[in-house]
């Protein structure tokens, strides 16, 4: 009945098994042995393994089997391809164990085997995509760094040239403070705890500066996020290195610039002549007169005042600016300024401009960017206005960190399909227009870590909605 039993058992085994003398010839295989080689029952039996091994495993096997029986080793495992009858590979995880005589002697040899050609499969495949995921990163011309304990663990090509290093020896272990500037240590440190903690996934910087082996800073932009690098937490950093886009942008801010200066030019000489007339003409009475009263040199100072205020803002406008200057200002007092400077070209078209400054707020932020970016939503919104109407600026706080001006024209309004394209190079809603106006102004405004956006729609005039934060950090 025992041998019924193992019978049974042995052949309904869903593992494949095989019971083989020491010779090697087989003296009973299981169907699920047979199904997993293709071969009949009748066609293994006194045959040896070698009708269905792989050479190079078979050496191994063979070695291993030696060792098993000598009783260097009481059993073994191993992987080990079978040829198909049919002619493919078929993957097995094999167990061997030794089943000895009443004296000790080797008798037989059991074989099981268990079926991993998916699993091999899987590994292959993982395989292959590890390398594809590394030949992609070792050829891709941003920088990709891992970062274990804000020490460098792994650098591709791109970062090796942007940080000018000669050898991975020499970059590899190296801390990421070697390359930051001091005032930017806390900082980064707290964002890569945000990562590491999990309350953020990833986080973008725009724009910041490290330096290189010789000391060369260069500008970049970032983005960092939580990876696992060799069974330990750890970050991945993608750098992208933005000298030369910013050397492209400070060029178009003052191309840019340079335009607004001429388009402005008129109404400038037209707002500085009003006032000179009233001087010329009070002076011409003090000519004719001998009391000239105290009321007519107070009205010749207020309009030589209101002179020197346009000039300043006109040459602060035009004057060159090479680097970002942030400080700390007076919002009101420059967005008043930058309508005043356009409120003469607005009444020359008979549009008047209304603004309403529900809180006096103190921002940090480079003074002339924001000016030029005003004066080119102001500007876009006086061309688009027909005559006799008004356009509506208001300045508020979002929050207590955060301030929002809008700026609202009753124009003819701006189609879905245009408005999704605003701020692409060379494409304007102006007739003549370039487009760059609004690209600079998208650059100034993302460059101070805010945003704008435009709502509008067809025959009812557009809204520009620009949210800044009061803080971003003073250079002065």
């Amino acid at each position: 009945m025992e041998t019924n039993l193992f019978n049974a058992m042995f052949q309904q085994s869903a593992i494949a098994m095989a019971i083989v003398k020491i010779n090697g010839t087989f003296i009973y295989v299981n169907n699920a042995l047979c199904e997993l080689t293709g071969y009949r029952k009748e066609e293994l039996i006194d045959e040896t393994n070698q009708i269905f091994s792989h050479p190079e495993d078979l050496k191994i096997q063979r070695e291993n089997t030696r060792r098993l029986i000598k009783g260097e080793i009481p059993f073994y495992q191993m992987e080990k391809r079978y040829i198909h009858k049919e002619g493919h590979i078929v993957w097995g995880l094999i167990s061997i164990n030794l089943i000895s005589d009443d004296y000790e002697i080797p008798k037989y040899v059991i074989c099981q085997v268990q079926n991993i050609t998916e699993k091999k499969e899987m590994e292959r495949r993982l395989l292959e995509s590890e390398e594809r995921y590394r030949r992609l990163v070792e050829s891709s011309p941003e920088t990709i760094a891992v970062l274990v304990d804000e020490k460098i663990e792994y650098l591709n090509p791109a970062g090796m040239k942007l940080l000018g290093a000669k050898s991975k020896e020499e970059i590899i272990g190296r801390s990421i403070w070697d390359f930051y500037p001091k005032e930017d240590h806390e900082r980064v440190h707290q964002n890569m705890l945000k990562i590491l903690s999990g309350s953020t996934q990833s986080m973008v910087a725009r724009e910041h500066t490290i330096f290189r082996f010789d000391g060369t800073p260069v500008s970049i932009s970032s983005t960092i996020s939580a990876t696992t690098y060799k069974g330990v937490q750890a970050i991945q950093a993608i750098v992208r290195d933005i000298t030369e886009m910013k050397k492209v942008d400070e060029w178009l801010q003052k191309s840019e610039k340079l335009s607004l200066v001429g388009q402005l030019a008129a109404g400038v000489a037209h707002e500085v002549r009003n006032p000179l007339t009233s001087i010329k003409g009070f002076i011409q009475l003090a000519k004719t007169t001998k009391e000239f009263k105290e009321f007519y040199v107070d009205i010749i100072l207020s309009e030589l005042d209101r002179t020197e205020t346009i000039i300043y803002e006109f040459l602060s406008l035009a004057k060159p600016n090479d680097t970002r200057q942030i400080k700390t200002v007076n919002f009101n007092t420059i967005l008043l300024n930058v309508i005043k400077l356009l409120e003469t070209q607005a009444l020359m078209q008979d549009i008047n401009i209304q603004y309403y400054f529900l809180k006096d707020v103190v921002v940090d932020c480079d003074e002339n960017q924001i000016k030029q970016a005003f004066i080119n939503l102001i500007q876009n919104a006086i061309e688009a206005s027909d005559r006799n109407e008004n356009i509506f600026i208001t300045l508020d706080e979002v929050n207590e960190n955060e301030i929002i001006v809008k700026i609202e024209d009753h124009g003819c309004g701006i189609s879905k399909e245009r408005l999704k394209k605003l701020g692409e190079p060379f494409y304007s809603t102006k007739e003549k227009g370039t487009g760059l106006g609004l690209l600079v102004t998208y650059k100034i405004i993302e460059g101070h870590h805010g945003k704008l956006t435009f709502l509008s729609d067809e025959g009812m005039g557009t809204t520009a909605e620009i949210i800044l934060p009061k803080k971003i950090g003073r250079t002065d």
